[in-house]
């Protein structure tokens, strides 16, 4: 069995390198959130790190025939995962600064930081990593022909990865949250590394240092999640999901209390309704009259019934205000929200209650729709956000147009919330070209009152109705017949959102 030590050491190795890969991004989200572009910052520097690393671990394996190498670039690499998970936090606040950054200021400012952070705080990890591997190699090519050493190590240290991407996605940070799950993988480092030693037969004093480094795994670190901006708000609640970082806070000057994802913009996914003012002073305050918008008996039933589908429920802010100015009314809500922690922050500290009338789905927003019925729904809402800024791609193709028509009744509405700073920006057009071409009739545009939101709206079997007068945020005298501009239309096969927000938001 003592042939089978490096394999497993591989193995080992393996999975702390996709431990740290996906780790890393989940420790970013709150401070440089998780757009595409933080992603292939964190790739690429990993990439690159297990390069170098291979190419210096391969000239070490050369010049050594002792174990102490490959102790202490596992060592290292668990040692330095510790210190990440201690003043990593502290590192990325230090990067993103002490501002409240928004829309038109953050991804520019994100993707040098995240860039830097990645550099510093996993690239000398991944590099140890790396260096480990050839010295792996040469270690085991001592019961195996080279050749045949070298692939074990590699397939044994492949499964090791795609271990380490399923525990960590399903089950580390799920359990315990990003930081100690990079101090789990560091200490399973270190340890591995002393027990190589001493297997080895060193019982050098060196051995003893490193045993004590292993100490630092317990020690515990504050969450970090409080220090994040604006600097003057009170953090409520902080929950790392397998989607996000969520956070309640109640707003400084008296803005409200907020729920908001990943990084610290001054942006919100739901807001607290007050039910004494009835308005929120948001783009909710849009869809406060939208029964009589779509208008009564649109599927047949009774005229105060109305079926209406929420994709993108948060803490419920749409469907509360939908209630409070339309009592009157039987409302049928389905609201969808994909993730259970959301609904659960939201019961805990934005008032989100049970009500007869309103069904809390938690599915992703197209998979939802897929398996209804047709014809279901007198109105369908999409206020979807993914990482923070971009709306989900599969939820503005042409193919999910094309769904969501057969979803309404004969003369049901879609409302879309495009967040966007310029009406006349390509990210509009190309979504409103999109939405024609899978909905086969006009779409009308409502850039909306001091937000920086637009919202797309089309009917089936019948014209865009206007909104009924006195609607808030002027959208009756802001709303406008959407003029083909020829884009070619987002589909499942291309649909290029992330860049396309990037440069709504001029930021490339």
């Amino acid at each position: 069995m003592r042939r089978w030590r490096y394999p497993a050491l591989a193995l080992i190795t393996g999975a702390a390198v996709t431990v740290y890969e996906f780790a890393a991004p989940n420790l970013f989200r709150g401070y440089f959130g998780q757009t595409i572009y933080v992603w292939a910052n964190v790739i690429g520097v990993i990439l690159a790190a297990l390069a170098l690393g291979y190419a210096i671990g391969g000239r070490w394996a050369d010049r050594s025939t002792t174990l102490r190498p490959l102790v202490w670039v596992i060592v290292a690499a668990g040692l330095y995962g510790v210190l990440v998970s201690w003043v990593g936090p502290a590192f990325c606040a230090w990067l993103a600064g002490p501002q409240e950054y928004t829309q038109d200021t953050a991804i520019q400012s994100f993707l040098a930081q995240s860039l830097a952070a990645s550099l510093v705080l996993f690239g000398p990890p991944l590099l140890a990593l790396g260096m480990a591997t050839p010295l792996l190699v040469q270690r085991a090519s001592a019961d195996w022909p080279v050749g045949r050493a070298a692939g074990l190590v590699f397939a044994v240290g492949t499964v090791g990865s795609i271990a380490g991407i399923y525990l960590t996605t399903f089950c580390l940070i799920d359990w315990w949250g990003v930081r100690t799950t990079l101090r789990v993988a560091g200490g399973v480092l270190i340890l591995t590394g002393l027990l190589l030693a001493w297997a080895g037969g060193r019982k050098q004093p060196d051995t003893g240092v490193a045993a004590s480094l292993l100490l630092l795994v317990f020690f515990p670190t504050p969450a970090p999640w409080a220090d994040l901006p604006p600097a003057d708000a009170n953090l409520v609640l902080a929950i790392e999901s397998p989607y996000q970082l969520i956070r309640v806070v109640d707003r400084p000057r008296n803005e409200g209390r907020w729920l908001a994802f990943d990084e610290g913009m001054g942006t919100y996914h739901s807001m607290q309704v007050n039910s004494d003012t009835l308005w929120t002073g948001a783009y909710y305050d849009a869809f406060a009259h939208l029964p009589e918008w779509v208008g009564s008996g649109a599927s047949g039933q009774a005229p105060t019934a109305m079926r209406i589908c929420i994709l993108g429920n948060a803490a419920g802010t749409m469907a509360d205000l939908l209630r409070l100015h339309n009592d009157d009314r039987q409302l049928l809500i389905d609201a969808v929200e994909i993730d259970p922690e959301v609904t659960r922050a939201a019961r805990e500290t934005m008032g989100l209650k049970d009500h007869p009338d309103t069904r809390i789905v938690h599915a992703d927003g197209r998979t939802f729709l897929a398996q209804c019925e047709a014809g279901r729904y007198d109105a369908i809402i999409l206020d979807a956000y993914a990482r923070q800024v971009s709306i989900p791609a599969a939820l503005v193709t042409k193919e999910f147009f094309a769904l969501v028509r057969t979803r309404l009744t004969e003369r049901g509405m879609v409302f879309v919330n495009l967040g966007a700073l310029r009406p006349g920006s390509t990210l509009v057009k190309i979504v409103a070209d999109t939405m024609a071409s899978g909905w086969g009739g006009t779409i009308a545009r409502c850039p909306l009152e001091d937000q920086a939101n637009i919202l797309l709206v089309a009917a089936r079997g019948r014209p865009v109705p206007l909104p009924p007068a006195g609607s808030q945020l002027r959208i009756r005298e802001s709303m406008a017949p959407h003029v083909p501009a020829g884009f070619k239309p987002l589909t499942d096969d291309w649909c290029p959102v992330e860049s396309l927000t990037a440069n709504d938001l001029q930021l490339r």
